[in-house]
């Protein structure tokens, strides 16, 4: 990461610039008039940055608000050190890629995934039994990223998706045989784009025994889990999400067994379609290791 040329103190409501000296450093902060917005200038580019605070001009720095969200005590009177300088550390990190990021591929649809700021992927649409589901890095120069999805059963092994920030909340995607081509990956805006309580059918077109329609129905909330879901045995669980051009991706954890036909290989279900409106269509794939849809699907809120 390159050296800062500015840290900022704020203090009895002035504002006192500390400058350093850095002859590498391309990021300075060119005003922080006391109106809550911090400005600076960069190279031309995309570019990863944080913003760092600190109770003192010499440190210790601090990127997150880990020290002050939660604070317990058990006395009357308690001290704690908080933000007075600010200084913006240029580079990407492994917190520029958290968040919900969705994409489509050429043989199952739209996959989305779900990182965690250390290094953890926690959820996905990948067909992934564990628990965390891989794990992802992030290079501090260039932006490139690499999710390492780890799969089970049928599908086992693990895949590899790589790709690099081309702006705040998208990533290209690198070619990755027989998983997907060059493609971009987008962060999501609002994970309560699904939010409400939703029935339709299942549709199997593709399977000589499962031909019966599984009506199901289920719940969404703000942070786009799935939960009181119906039409199939055990507690299931799971995501739905939208972008605001209209794609949509689910997955659910029924507990179903697969005991047989026709409910066999219904313990996961990944939903691939487009919202429009109050309606979600689409195809649907089950945990087979099938690269064919099971079928279609409709859903209605």
């Amino acid at each position: 990461m390159k050296t800062l040329k500015f840290a900022i103190q704020v203090t009895w409501g002035f504002i006192l610039t500390l400058a350093t000296q850095s002859a590498l450093a391309q990021t300075t902060i060119t005003s922080f008039p006391g109106n809550g917005q911090l400005t600076w200038t960069n190279s031309p580019g995309t570019n990863g940055f944080n913003v760092e605070w600190a109770p003192t001009v010499t440190g210790p720095w601090s990127a997150s608000w880990r020290t002050l969200d939660s604070l317990i005590t058990t006395s009357t009177q308690k001290t704690v050190s908080v933000p007075m300088f600010y200084r913006v550390q240029q580079g990407f990190s492994l917190a520029s890629a958290r968040g919900v990021w969705m994409f489509t591929t050429p043989s199952k649809g739209n996959m989305f995934y779900i990182a965690q700021e250390d290094g953890i992927l926690s959820e996905s649409a990948m067909f992934c039994r564990q628990s965390p589901q891989g794990f992802f890095t992030v290079d501090t120069t260039t932006g490139s990223v690499t999710n390492t999805f780890v799969l089970t059963g049928s599908e086992g092994g693990a895949v590899a998706i790589s790709g690099r920030f081309v702006g705040a909340d998208r990533i290209a995607l690198d070619t990755a045989p027989g998983v997907l081509t060059n493609g971009i990956a987008s962060s999501l805006e609002d994970a309560s784009r699904c939010a409400g309580s939703w029935t339709g059918n299942l549709y199997p077109t593709n399977s000589a025994t499962d031909t019966v329609t599984h009506p199901i129905s289920f719940s969404v909330d703000s942070r786009g889990l799935v939960t009181g879901f119906t039409g199939f045995a055990g507690n299931p669980i799971g995501r739905l999400f939208a972008l605001t051009n209209g794609i949509a991706i689910g997955f659910v954890y029924t507990g179903e067994e697969s005991n047989g036909n026709p409910l066999e290989n219904y313990n996961q279900i990944k939903i691939s379609g487009t919202l429009s409106g109050n309606t979600i269509q689409g195809i649907y794939h089950l945990d087979e290791g099938n690269p064919l849809p099971r079928g279609t699907f409709t859903l209605t809120r």
